[in-house]
């Protein structure tokens, strides 16, 4: 590394902040295997951002600590929790114990990553409604609290017309942490030339450029072979993850969880969005898209078809 950088016990120096379905976990894998880098296990623990709420989010400090405690001394040490971008309070949050924090942004076409994000909800059994016009057409009800999924991890993910207003939330991260400090990547970019947008990502944490990781596909869309698997790993009973901890320590519980949601995932394609739902999305993102181009210098309206 070049220069050493002080680091607070146990709090990350760097964060991918999101947003959603933008490339964030592939670019979390990549450095995981950096060896002056240190990735938690957990990529989205969310401890910063308290003004959001959702039962896996880790809020308690000494499980945040432990998830950093294996990182040595000289790494790099990254949190991949992808809402830290759309958090109105997350960045204060962060920039209040580590001020010299930085922050990786990756962001994609409002279509492409609300359409994306859906099926993500569909997949994880937190979106009940498959028809996305319909998803879109209930936000009014779910922001009241009606026509919710049985199970909703948090409400703010089912707000598909306000999830992406990138240029809102990146002007919020300006407002609290230098420019210098924040890399905005976008998903075209880095989907077209991986290994150009992975290098100025090692440029900007300071780390050496000459690693070379697998540039595989990550976290490509799927669906489930069975929905009582998935709620068994994922949503366990209170006395199944009591069981499973006496039986089982954690590296060997982890690794065994890790295969069994590998084994139970079947990669799917799914339909392109419909013209009408497309339509009704680029209305709602229109003005949001051109002030995110005035932001960064690029003209994404056209870019992107809005």
């Amino acid at each position: 590394m070049t220069g050493g950088r002080p680091r607070s016990v146990n709090i990350p120096d760097f964060f991918i902040a999101g947003a959603p379905k933008c490339g964030t976990t592939a670019l979390y894998e990549y450095l995981r295997g950096h060896p002056q880098v240190f990735m938690p296990r957990k990529k989205e623990p969310h401890f910063f951002g308290t003004d959001l709420q959702a039962p896996q989010f880790v809020r308690d400090p000494a499980e945040y600590a432990e998830l950093f405690e294996d990182a040595q001394p000289g790494q790099r040490v990254g949190d991949g929790s992808v809402w830290t971008l759309y958090s109105s309070r997350a960045a204060a949050e962060i920039m209040a114990v580590r001020p010299d924090a930085q922050f990786i942004v990756m962001l994609r076409n409002p279509v492409e990553m609300v359409y994306s994000y859906h099926a993500q909800r569909l997949y994880n059994h937190s979106e009940d409604v498959a028809d996305f016009e319909a998803a879109l057409r209930l936000e009014g009800e779910r922001r009241e609290g009606r026509s919710l999924p049985a199970y909703v991890d948090h409400t703010h993910g089912l707000m598909y017309s306000s999830i992406a207003r990138y240029a809102e939330q990146l002007e919020r991260l300006y407002a609290r942490v230098p420019r210098e400090r924040v890399l905005v990547l976008l998903y075209d970019d880095f989907r077209v030339r991986t290994a150009g947008v992975f290098a100025e990502v090692l440029r900007f944490l300071e780390v050496d450029e000459g690693y070379r990781p697998e540039l595989g596909v990550v976290n490509a869309s799927r669906t489930v072979r069975s929905a009582a698997l998935f709620h068994l790993l994922h949503r366990p009973s209170r006395p199944v993850r009591r069981a499973v901890s006496a039986l089982l320590p954690a590296p060997l519980r982890h690794r065994v969880r890790g295969k069994l949601v590998e084994l139970n995932a079947v990669e799917r394609k799914r339909p392109p969005i419909t013209p009408a739902a497309a339509a009704m999305l680029r209305d709602a993102y229109r003005g949001d898209v051109r002030r995110l181009g005035t932001l960064l210098g690029r003209d994404l309206a056209a870019q992107w078809g809005f």
